[in-house]
């Protein structure tokens, strides 16, 4: 996945990342790869999306194509599983989720990359859950929740 691939490469120049990579996958993924990279960079940065998703993201047109809204769900599930880590993870989640739901208002069918990522990059779906619960006043959480659930009963 993308996830691993960017953990392998982490911390080395932006430079040398296709090389790298190449060698790690082959060079036609990494060329995709490095694609993906740069598009994400376009995008806002998902710390501020995870901080504010609607402030961060008033104009959910500018995720208005399939590779958009991965890029952003991918680093979503990234920062939420890098920042939910030890006590934290409680109120880290529950804006994941809440950030989640923003940013796929409108592509539900984009929430599974987003916590596969998430798994990926080492998150606890245990304590994903125990967010999902316990925010299940909030709204959006709940439409979110909702979607996944009739998607797993199918």
């Amino acid at each position: 996945s993308w996830a691993v691939l960017g953990q392998l490469t982490e911390g080395v120049q932006e430079d040398l990342v296709v090389d790298v990579a190449s060698g790690l996958v082959g060079e036609g993924v990494a060329s995709e790869y490095a694609a993906f990279r740069m598009l994400r960079r376009e995008l806002v940065d998902p710390e501020r999306v995870l901080d504010n998703p609607r402030l961060a993201v008033p104009d959910l047109g500018i995720l208005s194509s399939p590779d958009r809204v991965i890029a952003m769900a991918t680093g979503l599930g990234e920062v939420a599983a890098r920042k939910a880590k030890g006590t934290k993870a409680q109120p880290v989640l529950t804006k994941y989720l809440q950030a989640l739901a923003w940013i796929t208002t409108k592509n539900r069918e984009y929430i599974s990359v987003s916590i596969s990522t998430f798994m990926a990059c080492n998150g606890q779906m245990r304590d994903l859950l125990a967010s999902a619960r316990k925010g299940d006043r909030d709204p959006a959480i709940r439409e979110l929740i909702g979607y996944l659930a009739k998607t797993l009963e199918k």
